[in-house]
């Protein structure tokens, strides 16, 4: 009797699971040190670092301390390369073509990120002051100064509302202009009266009421 012989096959390996994560990651870190100078392409790389919190699969407890050890960049210095990708959004906005062509133009309109349409008027200006060069720091700088310096014009106080307990006093005034002069010269001490707060038709009610009062005497 022959013997069976079974010939079974050996299962492929599995290939380990990649991980997605940690390939952009990385990759991710190399763009950055590759562009190091290009503030908006290590803005954007960083926020998403940050952002997603991929700076875990590389061991880092923050993104702080990612950006510290991997790139050399302190916290502050990391977090400008973010603001002035909120600077470029609000810029996109404005129609203008040009843009901050360094870290440094950009940093200059921080202080107007929760104003957008204040930073979209400065920039233009500072386009046209440059008259077609680069704009620089400075000329936004000052530009911005200005702006943030004009003081809007102070609003006019509104007229003091008349009082119900002010009344008789304002009468007594009114009528003691009307019992030593005529209606028709009442317009040579309306000045006078301006002060006290009444309006015009409130002034025509008080002389209507007085002329009546003062016929009846």
């Amino acid at each position: 009797m022959s013997a069976t012989v079974t010939t079974d096959k050996i299962p492929a390996a599995i290939p380990a699971k990649k991980n997605l994560r940690l390939d952009r990651a990385q990759q991710l870190v190399k763009d950055v040190k590759n562009d190091l100078r290009k503030f908006i392409t290590v803005g954007l790389s960083l926020k998403e670092l940050r952002d997603d919190g991929l700076f875990k699969e590389l061991g880092y407890a923050s993104f702080d301390d990612l950006a510290i050890k991997e790139f050399g960049l302190s916290k502050p210095y990391a977090y400008q390369h973010l603001q002035a990708l909120e600077v470029d959004e609000a810029l996109k906005k404005s129609g203008i073509p040009d843009k901050p062509s360094c870290l440094g133009v950009a940093a200059k309109l921080f202080p107007m990120l929760e104003k957008p349409e204040q930073l979209r008027k400065v920039w233009k200006d500072a386009v046209k002051s440059s008259g077609g060069k680069p704009v620089t720091a400075q000329i936004v700088g000052k530009i911005r100064d200005r702006l943030i310096k004009k003081k809007p014009p102070k609003p006019s106080a509104p007229a003091p509302a008349i009082q119900e307990e002010d009344e008789p006093k304002r009468l007594r005034l009114l009528f003691e202009f009307l019992s030593r002069s005529d209606e028709s010269i009442l317009s040579r001490f309306a000045k006078d009266l301006k002060p006290l707060g009444l309006t015009a038709t409130a002034f025509d009610a008080a002389i209507a009421k007085l002329t009546f009062v003062r016929d009846q005497l």
